[in-house]
This record gives C-alpha cells, structure tokens and sequence, in this order.
C-alpha cells in the first residue's frame, strides 16, 4: 500500500473521529441546558416579574438580635471654611 493513501486514509479518519466526538459533546450539551432551562422556568413561573426571593438566610444572622438597634455615635459638625492648625 502507498504510504501517502494511508496517511490521507488515516487523516480522514482521525477528521471523522473528531467531528463525532464534538458533534456528541455538543448534544450532550444541547440536552443538559435544556433541562436546566426547563427547570428554571418551573420555578420562575410561579414568581412576578421584580419579586425578590430570599432562598438562604446566613446561621449567624438567624442566632444575631435583629431589634437590637446599634450604638449612638456622638458627632461634632465641621465647618468646611475654618482649618485646623
């Protein structure tokens, strides 16, 4: 056998190898986001347009005082004309 039909033979063949492969890849893909997709609109259709939805409340905020109100911080107004020397 010629060497150089063997390297187009094996050429067109390693192509074709390829080509199914991605062409698997990307209908695993396809059908992945399409469930994903599907799934999302479950959920979102049950929900406004704008509503906010709060899916996990953080432990330490659930255990912290929530009426607890803060500490008074005393000021004192500063006039932007006079400078410190």
């Amino acid at each position: 056998m010629n060497p150089g039909l063997f390297r187009t033979l094996l050429v067109i063949g390693l192509v074709y190898m390829v080509i199914r492969f991605w062409r698997m890849v990307q209908a695993n893909n396809q059908n992945h986001s399409q469930s994903s997709a599907s799934s999302n609109r479950k959920e979102e259709g049950s929900r406004k347009e704008g509503d906010v939805t709060i899916e996990n409340i953080p432990e330490d905020y659930k255990r912290s005082n929530r009426n607890k109100q803060g500490d008074y911080v005393d000021f004192e107004e500063v006039d932007p004309d006079s400078k410190k020397d």
